[in-house]
């Protein structure tokens, strides 16, 4: 099973061990050259409290590898897909040299991407509550 890179709200460490099952995952800090984080918006234009990943020419996300066991995985494909999400190929940079990963990308046509996410702002705002 490949690695997941996670660029979002699961790179919050609380939300990560609930969601997984597991509360010490490792976890290696990487980028992703050539996408952008930014904030979901629905087709209506509202503005979701959860990012989404995108392909934006000289942008880089940066994020953390994982790789879960088959339970763990399963957990967080669950989480995900209630977003719409699926799992797509990427190369990710780790400090070491190029890594083949997976990541959580939005089915086509379901979220726009809209401002740049941060997540210690949604840690702040929404942390807590989830």
């Amino acid at each position: 099973m490949k690695p997941l890179f996670l660029f979002g709200t699961l790179r919050h460490a609380p939300l990560l061990a609930v969601v997984s099952g597991q509360e010490a995952l490792p976890v290696t800090p990487v980028t992703l050259e050539g996408y952008a984080t930014l904030h979901a918006v629905d087709p209506d234009g509202a503005v979701q409290n959860f990012p989404l990943i995108t392909p934006r020419p000289g942008a880089s996300a940066g994020g953390l590898v994982i790789r879960p066991d088959p339970v763990a995985r399963a957990r967080l494909d669950s989480y995900e897909r209630a977003f719409g999400y699926d799992c797509g190929p990427v190369t990710v940079q780790t400090t070491e040299g190029p890594v083949e990963a997976e990541v959580y990308l939005p089915q086509p046509g379901l979220w726009q991407g809209g401002q740049p996410w941060s997540l210690a702002d949604w840690v702040q705002a929404h942390g807590p509550l989830i």
